[in-house]
């Protein structure tokens, strides 16, 4: 049951507007949006069980909703998470790839260096061996295997076949200046003590250029063999790379020149 009086002041209730309350059974009164806006209070009496039926329903739609912004709320907390993660790892396999590519051209750098020197020294082989000619006729074996092994070491492709022709390319220079000692007037020769000390300027030279190339190659197969760098080496194909050790042909056996 509902009482209701005019809020203007005037003592009489007034006419009712219509559509201000609605009975529901014999006691359950509801008021309705209009009414609230035609200027009456109304005190309004619900029948116990259905205000628990109606807050019932109201806690069950209010934990949904619940737990559907926490649901959402969790999903987007994820994405996050995940984005941010593949965004740390993308980051990184884009760092271990360019620091692969560095120590991998600073390899190939290092090569070229030895590579430019071994030329050197080939090109000064052929004056060597005419100078020694003439001298040694009964070499003429020894002068023929320098030739051949300057030619084939020239040729090779690998770092594993280069290594090999060209120490034995450094050990029949040795025997050529070995044997140079047994001719005094080869060893006051002009030409071959100029060609001796050109040799023994590119061998330095050589060594010099080893030893930087060795120093990146170990970095970059540290780099390259290391995890978690070895995954994108892997997955990239970086390839172990060489070391390469030379003997020089000047190291030792050097002619004493008597002035």
């Amino acid at each position: 049951m509902a009482h209701g009086t005019r809020s203007d002041g005037l003592g009489s209730p007034g006419p009712r507007p219509p559509h201000a309350f609605q009975r529901n059974g014999s006691s359950q009164i509801q008021i309705l949006e209009p009414w609230r806006h035609s200027g009456y209070n109304a005190t309004i009496f619900l029948v116990p069980g259905w205000e628990k039926q109606v807050l019932g329903r109201a806690e069950f739609v209010l934990s949904v909703n619940v737990l559907i912004l926490a649901w959402t709320g969790i999903n987007a907390a994820l994405v996050i998470l995940a984005s941010g993660v593949f965004v740390l790892i993308a980051g990184w396999a884009i760092f271990a790839y360019n620091h692969l590519v560095r120590h991998a051209n600073l390899v190939r750098e290092g090569w070229s260096g030895i590579d430019v020197q071994l030329k050197r020294r080939h090109d000064l082989v052929p004056s060597l061996v005419e100078t020694v000619k003439g001298y040694a006729n009964f070499e003429r074996g020894l002068l023929e295997k320098i030739t051949d092994l300057r030619a084939r070491a020239a040729g090779n492709t690998t770092i594993e076949d280069r290594q090999k022709d060209e120490n034995a390319l450094s050990g029949s220079l040795k025997s050529l200046f070995a044997v140079a000692e047994a001719y005094p007037q080869l060893q006051a020769n002009r030409s071959f003590l100029d060609l001796q000390n050109q040799l023994v300027g590119i061998e330095d030279n050589l060594q010099m250029a080893r030893r930087y190339y060795n120093g990146t190659v170990r970095d970059y197969n540290i780099c390259a063999e290391s995890f978690p760098s070895n995954v994108i080496a892997n997955l990239f194909r970086f390839e172990p790379a060489q070391y390469f050790q030379i003997e020089t042909a000047t190291e030792r056996n050097l002619p004493e020149v008597n002035f």
